[in-house]
C-alpha cells in the first residue's frame, strides 16, 4: 500500500477527509452528466423524428410515383405494401399510415418546405388541415413554441374557431368562404 509521500491516500479516515466538502462538486457533476445525458436523447428523438418524416416523404412520393390517377391501383398497392413493410419491419407502415404518407407528399410535395423540427404525428395532424394558410400557420406555431402533439391537438381544437374567424374576416372583398378547414379524412367515416 503506497502512503503519503508517494502521493497516494490510505484508505480510511484520510479518504473521507480528503472527500470533505466535495458534495457540492459531486453535484454538480451530477447535473452536468444528467443535462448531457438529456439533451443527447433529445438530439437522438429529433433525428429520429426528422429521419421518420423523410421516410414517410419518400413512401409517399414512391407511391404517389407510381399509382398516377390509378386510384384502384393505388388501393392495391397501399395493401400491398402494408402486409410485406409490416413482416418486414414491424409496426408502423399499416394501410393508414401509408395513405397518411400518400397525403403527405401531396401536401408538401418540395422537400425543402418541410420543416425539420417537426416531427411525424404533428405533420400528420397538420395536413388534415384543408387551409392551406392553416397549415403553415399551425406548423410555424408548432415549430416556434416546440408543441408536442398533444399540445398541437390541444391548441388546434381550442384555437380552430377563433383562427377561422379571423380567417374570414382577412378574406379580400369578392371571396366567398372557404368552408370547413377540416379535410376529407379528417372527418368521421371518410376513409379516402
Amino acid at each position: 500500500m503506497a502512503n503519503k509521500e508517494d502521493g497516494l491516500v490510505l484508505a480510511g479516515q484520510d479518504e473521507l477527509e480528503l472527500f470533505e466538502g466535495m458534495h457540492e462538486v459531486d453535484e454538480r457533476v451530477l447535473d452536468a452528466a444528467r443535462t448531457a445525458i438529456n439533451e443527447g436523447r433529445m438530439q437522438v428523438a429529433r433525428v429520429t423524428h426528422s429521419s421518420m418524416v423523410g421516410t414517410y416523404w419518400k413512401i409517399g412520393k414512391e407511391i404517389i410515383d407510381a399509382v398516377g390517377n390509378r386510384a384502384a391501383y393505388g388501393k392495391h398497392l397501399i395493401a400491398y405494401l402494408s402486409d410485406h413493410l409490416t413482416a418486414e419491419y414491424g409496426k408502423g407502415f399499416g394501410e393508414r399510415t401509408l395513405r397518411d404518407a400518400r397525403q403527405f407528399y401531396r401536401t408538401y410535395p418540395i422537400w425543402h418546405e418541410v420543416r425539420a423540427k417537426l416531427g411525424w404525428t404533428q405533420y400528420r395532424r397538420i395536413m388534415r388541415l384543408k387551409s392551406a394558410e392553416a397549415r403553415e400557420f399551425y406548423a410555424s406555431e408548432c415549430e416556434a413554441s416546440n408543441w408536442s402533439e398533444a399540445e398541437l391537438e390541444t391548441v388546434l381544437r381550442r384555437n380552430r374557431a377563433e383562427f377561422e374567424a379571423r380567417l374570414l374576416r382577412e378574406l379580400p372583398d369578392g371571396v366567398e368562404d372557404g368552408g370547413d378547414m377540416t379535410s376529407e379524412t379528417e372527418k368521421p367515416g371518410s376513409e379516402e
